[in-house]
């Protein structure tokens, strides 16, 4: 049973690494400002929402991060855009479905 435990935390423990990694070694000069144009809705155990904030934050691109599993508010915001699964993007008034590279990089104008 210990070695059935241990495997699943090692598991866990793989999956959410990045997650990890990210608090406690957050990247220097990037700002979550409420007041960003990108709004980033995620939730802890999203793959592809891991894979949008590393992209944001390897292009430098400030953003603001809404957990929807943990907010009610920005669970709300995130349904009144017609969030069905996540992520979901809004770049300006724009809206991203899903992890999406070159159209976000697009809407920032960083190219492909």
């Amino acid at each position: 049973m210990k070695k059935i435990i241990s495997i699943a935390f090692l598991i866990l423990l793989i999956q959410s690494w990045s997650n990890l990694k990210d608090y406690f070694l957050p990247r220097e000069g990037i700002s979550y400002s409420q007041e960003a144009e990108v709004v980033l809705y995620t939730t802890t155990w999203c793959h592809y929402c891991t894979e949008t904030k590393r992209l944001l934050n390897e292009m430098g691109v400030a953003y603001q991060e809404i957990d929807i599993a943990h907010s009610d508010p920005g669970r709300q915001r995130f349904e009144a855009l017609g969030g069905r699964g996540v992520p979901l993007l809004t770049i300006g008034k724009t809206v991203v479905r899903g992890y999406n590279p070159s159209e976000i990089r697009r809407l920032l104008n960083h190219g492909q």
